[in-house]
């Protein structure tokens, strides 16, 4: 078990990683450039049939958690793999080149080839991953909590010829069993993960995924490409404004497609994006920070300290003072 879990920890460049004999888990802290860490992965080999990861990011910066391939190519070929985003977004490129995302409050399902990479938006993501391999003691030893045929063998036959995964949205029962697996893991009850993983697959295998399966509208390099270039003129500097109609002139595209590649890529929209954006930094400096609160508003684009303090409220349900003053509390 210790040798499959650091197999796996090996295989991703830019990481420390290490494994807990008391636990049986292996920890991935991935490192950025400047060598801080900006997200941990924790993975449980749970039994021989059921592997098991959770992702924590927050770095405020895209990023890219790659692997190396060739060090999983000998996986069994038989095998289920249910993605849950929790919180987040992020985007998968398999190892034959193609690729998915995922939002928060949705599921992927994929039976096909290993993960390359993966692209976590703005560095900001919370999820987990389990692998069930047919034909494994892990399986056998579930059979009488299906009492037929397994989940996840009714899985992998109704998605097995698709070559992309099915992405459906988890409904309210999916996710408070979501919630119940992270707390299982936080504590490392491995029986309980093993059961509540069955109990998810289940409600998966009942449902109608060919009729819950969210259509995907799929956007090439070069499109996804301005969709980036976007963001990063956005954010570069929050204290000057970027029309959509302006920046779509400069790609030399109309602006309904650059908010159509940008929603469609990000997951919101352009104007949402930036506001998001906005907010967050303004909640930084108000907590880190002596700067009066109109020298924040002017910082995150806005030339008026009432419109500022309105939209303020609006999205954090209180004004900037008061928002200050419960931070220092915390503190």
């Amino acid at each position: 078990m210790r040798n499959i879990i650091m197999q796996y920890c090996s295989s991703v460049p830019n990481a420390v990683t290490e494994f807990d004999e008391k636990t049986h888990t292996g920890t991935v802290r991935v490192l950025n450039s400047d060598g801080k860490c900006s997200g941990t992965v924790q993975l449980f080999m749970i039994d021989s049939g059921l592997a098991f990861d959770t992702f924590v990011f927050n770095s405020g910066d895209d990023v890219i958690l790659s692997a190396d391939a060739g060090k999983l190519a000998n996986l069994p070929t038989e095998r289920i793999k249910i993605s849950y985003c929790i919180k987040g977004r992020c985007e998968t490129t398999m190892v034959d080149d193609r690729q998915f995302y995922i939002s928060g409050g949705e599921i992927a399902i994929n039976c096909g080839k290993p993960a390359k990479k993966m692209r976590i938006f703005s560095g900001d993501f919370e999820g987990f991953q389990c692998v069930a391999f047919l034909n494994s003691k892990w399986l056998e030893k579930m059979r009488d909590y299906n009492n037929s045929e397994s989940a996840p063998e009714k899985i992998y036959k109704r998605i097995k010829s698709r070559n992309e995964p099915m992405i459906i949205t988890a409904d309210k029962k999916m996710a408070e069993i979501a919630k119940e697996i992270i707390s299982c893991a936080e504590e490392s009850k491995f029986d309980m993960i093993s059961v509540k993983v069955m109990e998810l697959m289940i409600l998966i295998s009942n449902g109608n995924t060919e009729a819950d399966g969210l259509e995907r509208k799929y956007y090439t390099n070069t499109q996804i490409e301005i969709a980036r270039q976007t963001r990063d003129i956005i954010c570069k500097d929050l204290s000057v404004r970027h029309s959509a109609k302006e920046l779509a002139a400069r790609f030399g595209i109309s602006e309904t497609s650059l908010k159509s590649y940008f929603r469609g890529y990000f997951g919101v929209g352009y104007h949402e994006y930036q506001n998001n954006v906005r907010m967050g930094m303004a909640a930084n400096l108000l907590e880190n920070t002596s700067l009066k609160v109109l020298e924040i508003s002017l910082k995150v684009g806005f030339r008026s300290q009432t419109k500022f303090g309105i939209c303020f409220k609006k999205y954090f349900g209180m004004n900037p003072l008061e928002y200050r003053r419960r931070a220092k509390l915390k503190q």
